[in-house]
C-alpha cells in the first residue's frame, strides 16, 4: 500500500491539483494529466510482458486510442488508469478520492475481482478461463463507454503482440498464461460481447480496427457489424 499512499500523499501537495479541486468542473486537460501521473507513479519499475519495455506504454496507448476516437475524457481517464486495481496498490476508494466516481466506476468494472487479479501466477494459470469468463459477463451487460474501453484495451495488447511476432515468431504467444487457441476464443468471444445489444459498438471504427487485427492474428473473417 505504500504506493498507493506515496500517490495519494503526492496529489494533496501538488497546488494544481488542489486548484483544480477548488473548481465546479476541472477541464478535461487537467483531468488527463492527472490520471496520467498517476498511472506512471502506480506502474512504475514495471515492464510488459516478456519484454522490457515500460509498462505505461500500454495505458497511455489505449488513452490515445479512445482520444483519437472522440471518446469522452473520462473514459480517456481510465485508459490511463485501467490496470492499476490489477496490477499495483491502487485502491477504488483512492481513485474515487482522486478522479471521481464515473471514472472509478469505469477503472473498476476493467478489472478482475481482486481474488482473483492478485492470486499467485500459477492460480492465475488455472482460474485463466474464469477470469475470461466473468469479463465477457460484464461486457455483455456494459454501457458504451465501457465497450470503447475494453476494445481500446485489447486492441492494443495485440497490435504489441502482433509486432513482436514479427521477430519471435509464433512461440509469442508462449508469454501468455493461456494458449494461442484460448486467446482466439476470449477475443472472438469478445468481439461478440461487444458488438452485443443496444450499446454494442460493432459499428464503431475502434471496433473495426479490433476485428481486423483479430483476423490478422487468427486468421479467417470477424467482423459482422
Amino acid at each position: 500500500m505504500r504506493l498507493a499512499a506515496d500517490a495519494a500523499a503526492r496529489n494533496r501537495r501538488t497546488p494544481v491539483l488542489r486548484r483544480a479541486r477548488t473548481s465546479l468542473k476541472r477541464s478535461d486537460e487537467v483531468l488527463l494529466a492527472e490520471a496520467f501521473a498517476f498511472a506512471c507513479l502506480m506502474h512504475r519499475g514495471q515492464t510488459r510482458k516478456g519484454s522490457k519495455v515500460p509498462y505505461i506504454v500500454h495505458p497511455a496507448g489505449v488513452a490515445l486510442m479512445l482520444q483519437k476516437h472522440g471518446a469522452p475524457a473520462r473514459v480517456v481517464a481510465a485508459g490511463f488508469l485501467h490496470d492499476t486495481l490489477e496490477d499495483t496498490a491502487a485502491t477504488p476508494a483512492l481513485l474515487r478520492q482522486a478522479f471521481g466516481s464515473r471514472v472509478a466506476s469505469l477503472v473498476r468494472a476493467a478489472s478482475e475481482p481482486l481474488g482473483l487479479s492478485r492470486a499467485p501466477d500459477a492460480e492465475k494459470r488455472r482460474n485463466w478461463r474464469e477470469r475470461k469468463e466473468h469479463k465477457l459477463a460484464v461486457v455483455a451487460r456494459a454501457s458504451r463507454e465501457f465497450r470503447l474501453l475494453v476494445a481500446a484495451d485489447m486492441l492494443d495488447n495485440l497490435s504489441a503482440t502482433l509486432e513482436d511476432r514479427v521477430t519471435a515468431g509464433e512461440a509469442v504467444w508462449d508469454r501468455f498464461r493461456a494458449p494461442k487457441r484460448d486467446q482466439e476464443w476470449y477475443y472472438r468471444s469478445q468481439l461478440r460481447a461487444l458488438a452485443r445489444g443496444k450499446d454494442g459498438i460493432g459499428r464503431e471504427p475502434l471496433y473495426r480496427l479490433l476485428a481486423e487485427k483479430v483476423r490478422a492474428a487468427f486468421g479467417g473473417a470477424t467482423y459482422r457489424g
